[in-house]
Parts: C-alpha cells; sequence; structure tokens
C-alpha cells in the first residue's frame, strides 16, 4: 500500500512538474494558452506579439490577401477585421483590383495582430508612397525584374517608411468604398461599421448589388476555405 501510495505520488509530482515546465515555455516564448487562443476566421491563432513589418507589396492575392517583401522575406498578409468577395463571388474581381491599386508596388506598413493557422499574418496595413512601378499584366504582382528600378527599403527610403503614418488603413478603405464587408465577427476597429453602413446607404461597391451574400457565408455554401 505504501509502495502505491509513493508512487502516485511520483506521478502526480511528475505530472505538475512537466505541466509547469510546459507553461514556462509558453509565457517565455510568448505563446497563448491553449484554452485562451482567439478563434480566427482560419483557426486558433499563433498569439505572436504585436509587431510592426515595413516592406513593399509585391503581390495582391485578393481583395484581403497581398504579399508583403521585407527584409529580405516574404510575409503573406491577410487583412484583419474585413472580408471581401472571394474572386469567384460578384465583385471580387473588383476589391482585388481596389486592393491593388491602393498597394501594389507600394511601400507598407503592417500592424500585425496574430498569424493564422495557414502561417499568414493578420493585421492592420497601411500602404505609402511608389517603391517599384506594379506590373501592367494583371495587376496582381509587382514587376521585380532585374530591369527594373531597384526598390528602396525603409533604411534607403525613411521618407517612404514614414509615410504611411497619416495614411488611412487600407482595411478602412476597402470598407469605406464598398469592397469588403466587415467581419464583426473578428473586428476591432469599431470605426468600420459606420464606414460600412455609409457605403451600403450610397451602393458602392458590392453594395450595387440587390443583395449581396456575405463571402463567410458563400464559403460555406461552396464548401471553400479562405
Amino acid at each position: 500500500m505504501r509502495q502505491r501510495s509513493l508512487k502516485r505520488w511520483g506521478v502526480a509530482a511528475t505530472t505538475a512538474l512537466v505541466t509547469a515546465l510546459v507553461s514556462a515555455l509558453v509565457h517565455w516564448l510568448g505563446l497563448p494558452e491553449l484554452a485562451g487562443w482567439p478563434n480566427l476566421p482560419n483557426g486558433p491563432s499563433l498569439g505572436r506579439p504585436e509587431a510592426t513589418l515595413r516592406g513593399r507589396v509585391t503581390a495582391v492575392a485578393d481583395g484581403d490577401t497581398l504579399t508583403l517583401q521585407s527584409a529580405g522575406q516574404e510575409h503573406r498578409v491577410r487583412l484583419g477585421g474585413i472580408d471581401a468577395p472571394e474572386l469567384a463571388q460578384p465583385h471580387g474581381p473588383q476589391a482585388r483590383a481596389a486592393l491593388a491599386l491602393q498597394c501594389l508596388g507600394r511601400q507598407a506598413e503592417v500592424h500585425t495582430h496574430e498569424r493564422d493557422r495557414y502561417g499568414r499574418t493578420v493585421g492592420t496595413v497601411r500602404c505609402g508612397g511608389w517603391l517599384n512601378q506594379p506590373s501592367t499584366h494583371g495587376g496582381t504582382r509587382a514587376n521585380t525584374s532585374a530591369s527594373a528600378t531597384p526598390a528602396a527599403t525603409p533604411e534607403t527610403a525613411p521618407e517612404a517608411a514614414t509615410s504611411t503614418a497619416a495614411t488611412p488603413t487600407a482595411n478602412a478603405e476597402l470598407v469605406r468604398q464598398g469592397h469588403a464587408w466587415v467581419y464583426e465577427r473578428y473586428n476591432q476597429d469599431p470605426t468600420l461599421p459606420d464606414l460600412q453602413a455609409r457605403a451600403r446607404r450610397q451602393h458602392l461597391g458590392l453594395w450595387a448589388q440587390k443583395n449581396p451574400t456575405p463571402p463567410w457565408t458563400w464559403r460555406q455554401q461552396n464548401n471553400a476555405e479562405k
């Protein structure tokens, strides 16, 4: 009996020690507790601390996803708090064109919130001046050929790096112009609902449709992922 009690005590002590070590490691890495992970559109966030990325937008996938080249690395960025129509939806191509017009080939600053399960950075995006002329072929990828004018970096172009500070966020502009919905379930920007209401009253962009289908509903109906 005594041996069983000692064995149980040893198992409990080992479990407590392992739990404490794991919790300490999670805290040290800046990861969230598993029970507290936010439920993002594409699954749980990795919960990394907020940070700011600066670089050049080299590609636009759709109305709320772009690629940022920063410090020699590519970051796929999902604009937080909004949801643009999918490319296969009505107004989907127009939403992508609107984001490309604002950001493609430009200096951008991304205030990151988290990272989704697909590895995309979720955040707020501000786009400033031109760093390179965007491609005219399809309008979705910047000119990265060897003959293109070399793109400046935040270190070599401080004016471009700081010019985004007073610029409205691309997230808000897409909503204001009627190119994206407010993703109410995940939105953290209190200004977006009013911008959407105004765009809707003025029948701007996707709101010119009589009964536009929210992209999250469309994905559910078509078994599509974002």
